[in-house]
């Protein structure tokens, strides 16, 4: 990273690269279901056999009638892990071709601003699949109920990205507000070292 990259926009950069990865991740698995019966897992646009060799796509109107809610989820999750995604590749060009330390607080303040808003997306997206599939089809989280449907561990992966963009977003948003205060520092500490020479110069 740059030299001038504080520990505190590391720490939300590595933060926010967690997020996607698990999101991407949790996006494409289809294994936030798991039927305790038949064995299948179900995500958000498929449903597969546990080895991944039988799969039909829950869009396809030939197969299933998704209800309304879930396409919703749909958009808002994949809507989310876009807009982490665009915001990592930002974070990173501003980590990597940024020539000084002056635009640090306003980038760390608007990165961590956007941030918020993909887990806001994320975290609803996730609010509505759970509770939607508790209620219509009666899918719990009790993992000793083998006949019955339960999350699986894309769901709790999901959750986990949407927890990481949201700590991400908190040491950004303090960066945000931390640096100012350093670059103040600096800059008062630079004019009195200017005026004791001064002062100095003027004596001799």
């Amino acid at each position: 990273m740059h030299q001038y990259t504080s520990y505190i926009f590391a720490s939300g950069y590595l933060a926010l690269l967690l997020s996607v990865l698990v999101g991407v991740v949790s996006f494409l698995a289809p294994f936030w279901i798991r039927n305790g019966q038949h064995g299948y897992g179900e995500g958000l646009w498929a449903r597969c056999n546990p080895t991944l060799t039988d799969c039909v796509w829950l869009n396809d109107d030939k197969f299933f009638s998704i209800p309304d809610w879930l396409k919703a989820c749909q958009g808002l999750f994949a809507s989310g892990v876009t807009i982490l995604l665009v915001i990592y590749m930002t974070a990173t060009c501003h980590v990597c071709c940024r020539c000084g330390r002056e635009w640090q607080h306003l980038m760390a303040t608007v990165i961590g601003c956007l941030i918020i808003v993909g887990f806001t997306l994320l975290s609803v997206s996730l609010l509505v699949f759970g509770i939607m599939n508790s209620r219509e089809r009666n899918v719990t989280i009790d993992i000793y109920l083998p006949t019955d449907s339960k999350f699986d561990w894309a769901y709790y992966a999901a959750i986990a990205s949407s927890g990481c963009s949201l700590v991400a977003a908190t040491l950004f948003i303090c960066e945000g507000n931390r640096a100012p205060l350093y670059h103040v520092g600096l800059d008062r500490k630079s004019t009195l070292t200017t005026d004791i020479c001064l002062t100095k110069i003027v004596s001799t």
